[in-house]
């Protein structure tokens, strides 16, 4: 399955003897019960679970203001830990008045109250992009950014505050996060430079130039990507930083016309960093040199050639007869580019294909089409895809149909409403309902396809060492926090499943994610697990589990965090962290292969 971050939630209870609620409204009622137990633990648990149902509408069915009701006398509650969850909470039930529901926190001499609601006023503010994306979200108010400017004061708040305007633009915050850019805190310059870009804060561009000598990596790499975004010009002797992350940003920044970016393809080690130079010296490259291009044994460079062959049909066919599926599914991006004729007889050729990087690229392709053949074609796809590994086409395909003109839409719904996949089922029903269809079908459950490592239990916590060219990466797992996941990595690793697969995504200043036996990002292990969130927070080398767009859809893939990166917590699954090997993960390149990995009980 190829799988994108998305924030969409799933949860489960995780402890004290609290029962599992569906995320569902029905849930609400006994959750609200909860909150008046005199187990403190079982009132901060119900707290984190009323803020999982709060991230989506469909869980919290108009709710919203019942849970805020619930969750604000917790505000209040003696235990300390108790407080921290209903700001948590309030934050991700995504109410407009959510900076004066949280208002005890923001007062409270309480560091860690403080750091915590700092993230509810991102996370309230993201909850609501989410749910109308093509609403204009107003800036935070007056009397709550004065909180910011006191906040940013404090050293032990100031890393959630460049946090805050890394994910909330607002150019009011540049005077306040320049300073931070010299805090000692290498993760607080870090989010103060990606802020500083996300503003296109023009003032700040000497500090930004100061922030290229950063003795972390992260930092510099956010101050060259902050002084492109602010149209200035990169020093060549960046091609030369020790890390291939910085090399590669400052080569996509150069004047494609520098000689030094000829240098940089011969003599660079870095397959990313060679890609750039090939997608920058190809602006003034003819279609000869990038056919040559082609016959370059890294497929990380082919496909660089791939995604700037915009409009030549011999380099797309030759794209397509790549032997990596990842050029394939690049050149497949490119197909709209030619004629529609040319390109809607390839699609077609494409979509029977048994690849799934190819079928699932293919219909990519089709959304922006518009020929009256696109509906009849995308739902013929779908009934040859009702295989377990096709389940993201289908999704896709659902996705495709309610754009299109599609005259017979509704029983094709209907159709989709009984999928063999419970996510697509539910998919299915969910668009229905937004249409207004009269009669949706009830929902005839079919077992999922599960992990057949599920029911084992681990008294402790299993460590998995990954080995690699680069350096071997352990990891701890959090055999409580997340059993299923754990099990199921470890049921993996033993069978040897992992081994010669690559990373085959790699985000500088994100992550980084393997574990697809395909190398594509579209495959995995054909079964679903259910997600087990919890409140392990992502702190960098964090084991996460990625999913497509509905919850409860994991497999096999995994991804490493290379940074804190709260906005992910609480909506997909931690179950373990680097506990050895960090800088190995900093050197992890697309295509790195996992030789082999192993269990440690």
């Amino acid at each position: 399955m190829r799988i994108i971050f998305y924030f969409l939630l799933a949860f489960n209870s995780i402890a004290f003897g609290l029962p599992k609620y569906a995320l569902s409204p029905e849930s609400i009622s006994p959750l609200i019960k909860q909150t008046h137990d005199k187990s403190f633990k079982v009132r901060e648990e119900a707290a984190f679970q009323l803020g999982q149902l709060g991230w989506q509408t469909q869980f919290s069915d108009g709710r919203e203001i019942e849970i805020e009701n619930a969750l604000l006398p917790l505000l209040k509650d003696p235990k300390p830990e108790v407080q921290l969850r209903a700001v948590q909470a309030l934050g991700k039930v995504g109410l407009e008045k959510t900076p004066e529901l949280i208002e005890p926190a923001l007062n409270s001499p309480n560091r860690k109250l403080q750091n915590e609601a700092l993230l509810a006023l991102f996370r309230f503010q993201l909850v609501l992009r989410l749910r109308n994306p093509e609403s204009k979200i107003p800036p935070l108010d007056e009397k709550h950014f004065a909180k910011i400017i006191e906040f940013a004061k404090v050293p032990e708040l100031q890393r959630n505050v460049a946090y805050y305007f890394v994910r909330n633009e607002d150019v009011r915050g540049e005077e306040l996060v320049r300073p931070l850019l010299k805090s000692s805190d290498s993760w607080t310059r870090l989010y103060a430079s990606l802020a500083l870009g996300k503003m296109k804060a023009k003032n700040s561009n000497e500090a930004l130039r100061e922030a290229l000598h950063d003795s972390t990596y992260n930092v510099r790499l956010a101050a060259v990507n902050a002084l492109v975004l602010n149209g200035q010009s990169i020093d060549p002797e960046l091609t030369k930083d020790p890390a291939y992350q910085v090399r590669a940003a400052a080569v996509a920044a150069m004047d494609s016309k520098n000689p030094i970016l000829e240098t940089v393809l011969k003599t660079d080690v870095s397959p990313a960093v060679r890609a750039e130079a090939v997608k920058n010296l190809a602006k003034m490259k003819d279609k000869n040199w990038l056919k040559e291009m082609l016959k370059e044994p890294s497929w990380v460079v082919r496909e660089a050639c791939m995604s700037v062959a915009k409009g030549s049909l011999e380099l797309i066919t030759l794209g397509l007869n790549d032997p990596h599926p990842l050029v394939r599914g690049t050149a497949i991006e490119q197909i709209n580019s030619l004629p529609p004729e040319t390109s809607i007889k390839m699609l077609k050729k494409l979509l029977l294909s048994s690849a799934l990087i190819e079928r699932g690229s293919a219909i990519d392709a089709l959304k922006d089409r518009t020929e009256n053949e696109i509906p009849s074609l995308v739902w013929e796809t779908y009934m040859r895809s009702l295989d377990p590994q096709w389940v993201e086409v289908r999704e896709n395909i659902l996705d495709l149909i309610m754009k299109t003109k599609d005259s017979k839409l509704e029983p094709k719904l209907m159709i989709a409403a009984n999928d063999p996949d419970e996510g697509v089922r539910a998919k299915a029903r969910r668009l229905l309902v937004s249409m207004g269809a009269l009669s949706i079908p009830k929902d005839m459950v079919q077992p999922p396809r599960r992990s057949p490592f599920r029911d084992i239990k681990y008294s402790k916590n299993p460590h998995v060492i990954f080995h690699m060219q680069k350096g071997d990466i352990e990891v701890e797992c959090f055999a409580k926090e997340a059993p299923v996941h754990v099990a199921d990595l470890i049921g993996l690793v033993k069978k040897g499943f992992y081994n010669k697969t690559i990373w085959h995504r790699v985000v500088p200043n994100f992550v980084v994610q393997g574990g697809d036996p395909d190398g594509t990002g579209w495959g995995g292990s054909n079964y679903s697990l259910k997600s087990e969130m919890n409140t392990k927070p992502y702190i960098k080398g964090t084991l996460g589990m990625p999913r497509s767009q509905g919850f409860d859809t994991g497999q096999s893939q995994l991804f490493f965090t290379l940074m804190p990166t709260p906005h992910l917590e609480m909506q997909y699954t931690v179950y373990g962290q680097v506990i050895r090997g960090l800088e190995v993960l900093d050197q992890i390149e697309r295509g790195d292969e996992i030789r082999t990995a192993e269990v440690i009980l």
